[in-house]
């Protein structure tokens, strides 16, 4: 934190978990940074390698007010994408996660969804 405006972000986002524009949530985007950032410290998973892009998605379904039935089909996700038991899985608890980046380029992308962050990171893990 170099200047006065990132620790203000920072007393801030500690303080309601929001930066000024009501961006994110503490208990859900700190929490999940916080063990994204413990378990990279402690070499428990790894990413795979990306030259373009890599995002991690929580409930991209609730964005669209859709089911995660309907969102998965709308996404057109396969048996290749989340195997049977994760589908029911995040069906039954209303909670998907996903990942989605660019191994190359910006052009071609892999995407993986899964019920909890620990099975898509253990997924990504098998990826590296």
């Amino acid at each position: 934190m170099n200047n006065e405006w990132e620790k203000e972000f920072d007393k801030e986002w500690l303080q309601t978990g929001c930066n000024s524009y009501g961006v994110a949530t503490k208990g859900v985007v700190k929490d999940m940074f916080e063990r994204l950032l413990q378990a990279e410290r402690e070499k428990q998973w790894k990413l795979p390698e990306h030259k373009g892009e890599l995002s991690i998605t929580h409930n991209g379904h609730k964005s669209s007010y859709e089911s995660i039935e309907d969102y998965l089909a709308w996404m057109k996700v396969d048996d290749e994408d989340i195997n049977p038991e994760d589908r029911k899985k995040c069906i039954e608890t209303d909670e998907i996660w996903e990942c989605q980046w660019y191994p190359d380029t910006p052009v071609g992308f892999y995407k993986i969804y899964a019920p909890t962050l620990t099975d898509l990171l253990t997924q990504l893990n098998q990826k590296v």
